[in-house]
């Protein structure tokens, strides 16, 4: 099964959880008291040396970074509609990953909405 390390007000792992979703996939949430620095303790850093959520674990595959697993799952599960999640044709990859790019940039509401909740985060 599927596991997702992530935090209630995470952004990103908001996105991971809504194609894993859509895809119908079953998983196991995992939540990181990132208020208590679980996050930095040994066994998170061993899923993701930069103490960052979300991680998805599938069996042997360890991946962190949001846009890293979207691609994964489209790709991996996203079964005769893999295209539609994740495009193989040259420009609609570039359009693709520079929307990932953009959101990841820092730029995104969801960064403000963390650092206002957790302020030594």
């Amino acid at each position: 099964m599927l596991k997702l390390y992530s935090h209630p007000l995470s952004g990103n792992a908001y996105k991971v959880k809504l194609l894993l979703s859509f895809l119908g996939l079953d998983y196991e949430n995992i939540d990181v008291a990132l208020e208590q620095g679980e996050h930095r303790q040994p066994p998170f850093l061993a899923l993701n040396p930069f103490g960052q959520i979300p991680v998805l674990v599938d069996n042997d595959v360890v991946l962190a970074d949001a846009q890293a697993i979207l691609v994964y799952i489209a790709r991996q599960y996203g079964g005769e509609q893999a295209d539609s999640w994740f495009p193989t044709d040259p420009l609609s990859m570039a359009q693709v990953g520079y929307a990932l790019a953009i959101d990841h940039s820092g730029r995104s509401p969801s960064g403000t909405r963390v650092c206002k909740a957790l302020p030594s985060f």
